[in-house]
Order: C-alpha cells, then sequence, then structure tokens
C-alpha cells in the first residue's frame, strides 16, 4: 500500500492545545501543544497505529472521505496521509544501542580473543523475535562458536 490518507479530529483545548483522534482508526490517540506539533503528532500516531495493526494482523480500515457532524463540531478536522511501507521499513530497520553482559567465556584461556560480535534475531534454539549474540571465539587456533539468547533485551 502506497499511502493512506485519514481524516484526523482536532479537539482545540483552552490552552492553545490540541486532542487528536481518529474516528477510522479505534484506539489512535495523540496530542499536540500547538497546531503544527499536533500536524506532526497526528501523522506519527497514525502510522504507528497502522504499523501496528499490520503486525497484529488486523484489517486496516477504509478511510472515510467525510465525519458525522457529531465528530466534527467545533473541532478540526484534517487530512493526514501516512506512507506505511516506508514507516514499516523504517521500525524494521531501526537499530538500537545496547550494552550487554555476557558469560565470561573469553576467561577460558588467556589466549582467547574475540573475533566477531554481533546482534540480530536468533535462529538457534530460541525463539525468532528474541536477539541474540552470535560469538565466534578463538581459543588455541581451534574456533568455537556461541549462541546466547538475550533474553533481558526487549
Amino acid at each position: 500500500m502506497l499511502n493512506l490518507t485519514h481524516l484526523a479530529v482536532l479537539e482545540p483545548g483552552e490552552d492553545g492545545s490540541y486532542s487528536i483522534s481518529f474516528p477510522d482508526l479505534p484506539g489512535c490517540f495523540s496530542y499536540g501543544d500547538n497546531l503544527a506539533e499536533a500536524q506532526r503528532m497526528a501523522k506519527e500516531a497514525a502510522s504507528l497505529h497502522v504499523y501496528g495493526m499490520e503486525r497484529d494482523g488486523d484489517e486496516i480500515p477504509t478511510p472515510s472521505l467525510n465525519l458525522p457532524r457529531e465528530n466534527t463540531d467545533g473541532n478540526v478536522v484534517m487530512p493526514v496521509t501516512i506512507h506505511p511501507d516506508l514507516y514499516r521499513a523504517k521500525r524494521d530497520n531501526e537499530r538500537v544501542k545496547t550494552n550487554i553482559t555476557l558469560p565470561p567465556v573469553h576467561k577460558q584461556s588467556q589466549r582467547s580473543r574475540l573475533a566477531y560480535n554481533r546482534i540480530s534475531g536468533c535462529q538457534h534454539g530460541s525463539p525468532r523475535d528474541k536477539p541474540c549474540a552470535f560469538l565466534t571465539l578463538i581459543e588455541e587456533n581451534t574456533v568455537k562458536n556461541a549462541v546466547y539468547a538475550l533474553l533481558s533485551l526487549p
């Protein structure tokens, strides 16, 4: 899907802020301190909501072309265009800097040295959605591979 345009309802607050809701996307809400921030937050909220629905296997609702009067009285209605494919690619390829502590396998020998270290989705005995550390340990001219499931990572 290239893009979706949903109608956002911005309810103005007394202090110039806006509460944001999407009648077509139940449970999708946000907030902005001013109109410009509300526009940015509406796009981010709708993108994240549709991304979550896709990951959960839920059907994405068809955007409405107009809204009932009871949803719009005294509010600002604004079209919000999102790009689910681009947002999915951004979220799925996001890198997170993390410090980890591993068992002291590299201390088994004074001549051991860590040759390779990376974190990625694990396919060796732990759930695929849990990250794993793949370490290659070089010890006395012997290569040993160790895989650790990092269950403490989100």
